[in-house]
């Protein structure tokens, strides 16, 4: 008998045995006794491109060649399987899946997207696989972003919605329009996360998928809260908490109260306006801003009203307030009110119990107080919005709610 011959009846006893365990639904760790000679078996279908027997024996094994000790075996016969180009369109998805969530368990992500690109061509050429192109798209998008590609990881994702937008998949396609938003908020691009939230939480209300209902919620809640807009950002919360204690999350409503517990908390430290009276326009529309985000805020014109004590309602103003927003102009930095209320405002700082912070504001070129001049001030000078933003970042800053 030839070796070839001893080999063939080799492999087929083992082929044999492999469907057993199968047939059997047997544990695969039953395999153990017999694995080095089933794993034998499977290199000989490689060498003797036996390639129907060595499909069988890998669908066998593979099962006990994902313990991650043997992940390196799992490999090299799913890949020789895949180059034999004997595996239909399925089969192939399939395999190329589960290598790649391989490498990407070991790390390998450079050599996780090749598999999922290769998933991708094939699912895309043979419009097969639906369910497995769109988790490649997704794999591929996580992968991206990781990477800090953020413009890659939208385009999969944006292909994935074309592949659902004429199917009956809601389901994913309410989690790619969410995965999508949280793409945008990495990108700072807070109008467009905002869209896609608002989209998904329409789909998701339709379809009444809860858990994505509410993980939108809070990201939009989040979202409202990175932009400055904490009134908003309070509604998204308050909607979110509502739907979980409806469903009796508790996970989900722990996690929405800490968020409305914080968010209530930066709303409420108050911010005193301190300013000349020749600045009183520009004082007037910054109140307003803050205000309309959401911000406590103390201005004289709001809070002074007549035969009101003007000095005893500045102090109690002041009290209150977590912030000092010193309004920095030729005018002020020679007024005896604001040097007076920066004063006060820095003997504060000194005590533990009523602390508060100082933020300056340069609304025009001035001598910057002695006691001011080594905090860094917002700028004003040029561009009104990009200064409202820059002090908004810290008025609204999430440290604050501790």
């Amino acid at each position: 008998m030839t070796r070839h011959e001893i080999i063939k009846r080799y492999i087929e006893y083992y082929v044999r045995l492999a469907r057993e365990y199968r047939n059997l639904s047997l544990n695969a760790l039953e395999l153990k006794d017999d694995f080095e000679n089933v794993l034998n078996a499977a290199r000989y279908c490689i060498e003797f491109e036996v390639w129907a027997s060595l499909r069988d024996l890998t669908q066998s094994l593979n099962q006990y060649l994902l313990n991650p000790a043997k992940w390196d075996i799992f490999i090299e016969l799913n890949q020789s399987l895949l180059q034999s180009g004997f595996l239909s369109t399925d089969e192939t998805v399939g395999t190329a899946s589960e290598l790649a969530s391989i490498e990407l368990k070991k790390g390998n992500h450079d050599a996780a997207d090749v598999w999922y690109e290769r998933i991708l061509l094939l699912g895309e050429a043979h419009g097969e696989c639906t369910n497995i192109v769109l988790k490649a798209l997704r794999r591929r998008s996580g992968i991206s972003k990781m990477k800090g590609e953020l413009d890659l990881s939208i385009a999969y994702l944006v292909r994935g919605l074309q592949i659902t937008r004429d199917s009956d998949l809601s389901v994913e396609r309410t989690d790619l329009l969410f995965e999508l938003a949280v793409v945008h908020k990495e990108h700072n691009s807070f109008d467009l996360a905002l869209e896609y939230c608002r989209r998904a939480l329409i789909l998701a209300e339709a379809i009444s998928y809860y858990p994505r209902i509410i993980d939108t919620l809070m990201l939009q809640g989040d979202l409202h809260w990175l932009d400055h807009r904490l009134r908003e950002a309070r509604d998204s919360y308050e909607a979110a908490l509502s739907r979980a204690m409806a469903k009796k999350n508790n996970s989900d409503v722990a996690a929405t109260r800490e968020r409305l517990r914080k968010i209530a908390h930066t709303m409420k430290r108050g911010t005193f306006i301190s300013y000349n009276h020749n600045d009183r326009a520009f004082a007037e529309r910054l109140a307003t801003d803050l205000r309309a985000r959401g911000l406590a805020v103390w201005w004289a014109e709001w809070e002074i009203k007549v035969g009101d004590p003007i000095i005893q309602k500045v102090s109690e103003g002041m009290l209150e307030s977590g912030f000092l927003v010193v309004v920095l102009s030729p005018a002020s930095v020679s007024s005896p009110f604001v040097q007076r209320e920066i004063s006060s405002a820095l003997m504060r700082q000194l005590s533990v119990e009523r602390h508060i912070t100082i933020l300056p504001l340069l609304l025009a070129d001035c001598e910057i107080p002695v006691l001011l001049r080594d905090i860094r001030w917002a700028d004003f000078r040029q561009d009104y919005d990009l200064g409202l933003r820059d002090l908004l970042s810290v008025l609204t800053a999430d440290r604050w709610s501790d």
